[in-house]
């Protein structure tokens, strides 16, 4: 087994961790631990980051294929995450990112590459890798946006339940929605 291979087995295993121990942590109505869910979340980003490294970099310069970009999506939308984390209670959204980022990997290490697409040269292949980026970071936003709807929605109708109760106030939830975008 290549470095690749064996980086992105442990990225995966470690974002399945980090998914079990936020969704037990939701599913006993206490607040996350933000130690259990970001330290395996660092660690599987740092494993991810080196099988992208080995699936996307070539002399020729960059394989941008779907799965390898589905792949990066996943690993930017954790990045974001976790650098959001750091500054608000964010980790609520990791039992998004987390799963995504996990299941894109083994597509990632043996989906069947398109036998038709060209690396791209190290220029043209970073502007185009840093334009899919932007809409990630962009997606999460969306994301957010949702959440905060329904939060919106359920403190309308007078109750709040299920997951959404574990979620920051709206205020809090809106704010770091802008702080996003």
């Amino acid at each position: 087994m290549t470095l690749t291979v064996i980086s992105g087995i442990a990225a995966f295993a470690l974002y399945t961790l980090a998914s079990l121990i936020v969704f037990s942590q939701f599913k006993g109505k206490s607040q996350p631990s933000r130690q259990s869910i970001l330290i395996p979340g660092s660690l599987a980003l740092i494993a991810h980051g080196v099988s992208l490294w080995g699936t996307m970099v070539t002399p020729n310069g960059l394989h941008l294929g779907l799965f390898a970009v589905a792949s990066t999506v996943g690993a930017t939308c954790v990045l974001a995450v976790l650098i959001s984390c750091l500054r608000r209670p964010f980790e609520w959204i990791n039992a998004i990112a987390y799963p995504f980022a996990a299941l894109t990997i083994p597509c990632m290490l043996w989906g069947s590459p398109s036998s038709n697409a060209q690396p791209l040269a190290h220029g043209l292949g970073a502007h185009v890798l840093f334009s899919i980026l932007a809409y990630a970071v962009l997606a999460i936003a969306a994301g957010q946006a949702v959440m905060v709807r329904i939060q919106d929605h359920q403190l309308k109708e007078g109750h709040i339940r299920g997951i959404m109760r574990l979620f920051p106030p709206v205020q809090v939830m809106e704010t770091m929605l802008f702080e996003a975008i």
